[in-house]
């Protein structure tokens, strides 16, 4: 105080008060939040909208079907120059199982698809069926039945040089049930093993795991082993991309789902019988044929089957909402935190107006 008025003292009152007013603005107090322009508020919509169609946009490149008119798109671009060939010719087999192997075997159409017990002329073997029980019953050792499979051709569709030992597997898998095929599996395989060594697992019990991702149920042709239908399952094998398996078995658990779009994950125990040439969409593809008695499957918890549904089948605009409304809480957020910023600097600049009449009358007053 004692050099304010040492100060206040050598100066003219006017001069004091515009002194004390320059003092009193020399605050260290960091200055007040300037409020957000229109412009700038604009600026931040048209953030929040581009933001909200990238979202979009990531959502829609998840679906399959985008993402193949993708790929053919590209591929066309690739193809003008040779380094583009090269590279598709390269990787055209990896393309083809692990983004459409699954789906192509899901569009084979059963009723054009001849049933292992037919012949290619449509005609039953009902003659051949009765041989193949018969040698079922009497020849129970896995050598007679090896010399059945001598007949099964890989990498070819079914034939009918295969029905014998088609019939014969059916009935072993029939009379052996579950259990007696899991004490005779020699163990999981692999897609791979399967493939590129069919001799060595034909007419062995295998064991594979995977997800089913269809069920269709298939009706044969009248036969003597007295089986009215059976299944057959799509499976993505655990750990094998979307390379398919395709399993044959009699029966299934009451509780199984049917139809398409499954997601139920399974163990199956039967006997491999070859590998079947399919047709898709740019060519054939293999896919080992097992078959079995039933699968062994347990059915999901009712929250967990809740869980997988809300995940994977939640509505595309799912995901605009929830921007939307994110978008709106900010700039309210943004609008509140505004009016806030410009009340508080209000009144501190009432404060600070009413401070300095206070000291201009004090000094006048002295």
């Amino acid at each position: 105080m004692r050099a304010i008025g040492t100060i206040g003292a050598d100066f003219h009152p006017e001069a004091r008060l515009k002194y004390f007013a320059a003092m009193r603005f020399q605050s260290s107090k960091p200055d007040r939040v300037q409020p957000v322009s229109r412009g700038l508020r604009l600026k931040l919509w048209l953030l929040l909208g581009m933001l909200a169609m990238v979202g979009m946009m990531m959502r829609h490149l998840q679906q399959p079907a985008t993402a193949e008119k993708l790929g053919r798109l590209f591929s066309l671009q690739e193809n003008a120059s040779p380094v583009g060939e090269e590279r598709k010719r390269m990787l055209s087999d990896e393309l083809d199982f692990r983004e459409s192997a699954a789906s192509d075997v899901l569009k084979i159409d059963p009723s054009k698809e001849p049933h292992p017990e037919e012949s290619a002329n449509g005609e039953t073997t009902r003659v051949r069926m009765k041989q193949a029980a018969s040698v079922t019953d009497e020849l129970r050792g896995d050598d007679d039945l090896t010399s059945l499979l001598d007949n099964v051709e890989d990498n070819a569709l079914f034939l009918k040089s295969e029905e014998e030992a088609w019939l014969a597997v059916l009935e072993a898998v029939r009379s052996e049930g579950v259990d007696g095929l899991s004490e005779k599996s020699i163990g999981q395989l692999a897609y791979a093993q399967l493939i590129e060594q069919p001799k060595v697992y034909r007419g062995r019990v295998v064991t594979v795991h995977g997800t089913v991702l269809r069920e269709e149920e298939l009706t044969p042709v009248d036969n003597e082993l007295g089986i009215a239908n059976y299944h057959r399952l799509v499976i993505s094998p655990t750990g094998g991309g979307q390379w398919p398996f395709v399993v044959y078995a009699i029966s299934l658990p009451e509780t199984f789902p049917r139809g398409e779009k499954l997601r139920e994950e399974v163990t199956v125990h039967g006997y491999f019988f070859k590998n079947w040439s399919y047709p898709h969409s740019q060519g054939y593809g293999l896919a080992p044929i097992v078959v079995a008695n039933s699968v062994e499957w347990q059915p999901r918890p009712p929250s967990a089957e809740l869980k997988v549904k809300s995940t994977a089948e939640l509505p595309p605009w799912w995901a605009i909402a929830s921007v939307a409304v994110a978008a709106l809480l900010l700039v309210r957020l943004l609008s509140w935190n505004t009016r806030r910023v410009s009340t508080v600097s209000k009144a501190r600049e009432a404060a600070n107006a009413a401070s300095l009449q206070r000291l201009a009358e004090r000094e006048t007053g002295d």
